[in-house]
């Protein structure tokens, strides 16, 4: 269903996938277009070999071989011709967790940001390091200019001012909690 929905969206088949970060809502699916071309964090392969497919998982009918490893592994920054245009696929540090990939589209000026960004409030489960996450967004914002069109992993479109604003607000948390 995901990758018919991506299919009409896009107006041809999905023939390629990032895996922005190791939670069941952001790989999953990748069994969905299993012949897609796809990239994910290295931390990936841990998970897989660790066993990623609870009790949870299982009741929504993923077991470990519908779980898929992506096609290459980012350590650091990945370049892909589309044809058309080049995309980046770039790991900054860790953050939400430790593997998070974001998508740089520089002629489009467009960043996939995963749930590096989210509209609502970010969220910070136990894998998340809150003490890096602000240096992560640098990076990214570093990357970006006054127009860019910031793509969030849960939520409405940010702008470059709105990341900061949320940098900032994960930055105060973790002043608070280190104190």
């Amino acid at each position: 269903a995901l990758a018919a929905t991506a299919q009409a969206a896009c107006g041809r088949p999905v023939d390629r996938v990032v895996i922005t970060h190791d939670h069941y809502d952001h790989w999953f699916g990748l069994a969905g277009v299993d012949n897609a071309v796809s990239w994910g964090h290295r931390s990936l392969l841990d998970d897989l070999n660790s066993g990623i497919t609870p009790e949870w998982a299982e009741e929504l009918g993923f077991t470990r071989d519908k779980v898929l490893a992506p096609t290459h592994l980012v350590e650091s920054v990945s370049r892909s011709d589309l044809g058309d245009r080049t995309v980046e696929v770039c790991w900054c540090g860790p953050g939400h967790t430790d593997g998070d990939l974001v998508v740089l589209v520089p002629d489009a000026d467009v960043i996939f940001a995963g749930d590096l960004l989210e509209t609502e409030e970010p969220s910070f489960g136990p894998d998340a390091t809150i003490g890096t996450w602000p240096g992560v967004l640098d990076r990214l914002l570093e990357r970006s200019g006054p127009n860019t069109i910031i793509v969030t992993g849960h939520g409405r479109l940010m702008t470059r001012d709105d990341a900061a604003a949320q940098r900032s607000a994960i930055q105060r948390l973790f002043d608070m909690g280190s104190r």
